[in-house]
């Protein structure tokens, strides 16, 4: 592994992972009434957003979405993380057109990707949802 690997790794993987934890945090803070001043209210909203995916009273369907919503956010992660990556490449080119040309591959994978994350979020919204209505009418 290259000493620009191993950096660009040192420094992408904590930022991946510090901004997973900050989506779920300001997720839990998003269904939490701040205005009471309450700290304790913050807490048992972080508490039932972790807990969120094993109620029991749920529709299995609206499980199986949420956990597919969860798997495709990860994945614009991803993709955002690529686009970085690709475009360090090609800013420290260098003039150098094999590694510019490779950093252009990896950002038209990378488009292509997203492209099919977003076609498959489209899909799995569309039949999550219908199977909801579907399972609450009968």
């Amino acid at each position: 592994m290259s000493i620009a690997l191993k950096r660009i790794t040192l420094i992408a993987l904590p930022l991946l992972v510090f901004a997973g934890m900050f989506t779920a945090v300001l997720t839990a803070f998003a269904e939490t009434d701040l205005s009471t001043g309450d700290p304790s209210a913050a807490l048992t909203t972080v508490t039932g957003a972790a807990s969120q995916l094993s109620n029991a009273d749920e529709d299995p369907f609206a499980i199986i979405g949420r956990i597919i919503n969860y798997a495709l956010g990860l994945l614009g992660i991803v993709f955002f993380g690529m686009v970085l990556y690709a475009g360090w490449l090609w800013m420290t080119s260098g003039g150098e057109s094999e590694k510019a040309k490779e950093a252009q591959k990896l950002i038209m994978n990378a488009i292509i990707g997203i492209l099919i994350i977003l076609s498959a979020a489209a899909v799995s919204n569309f039949v999550i949802s219908n199977l909801l209505a579907a399972s609450t009418n009968s």
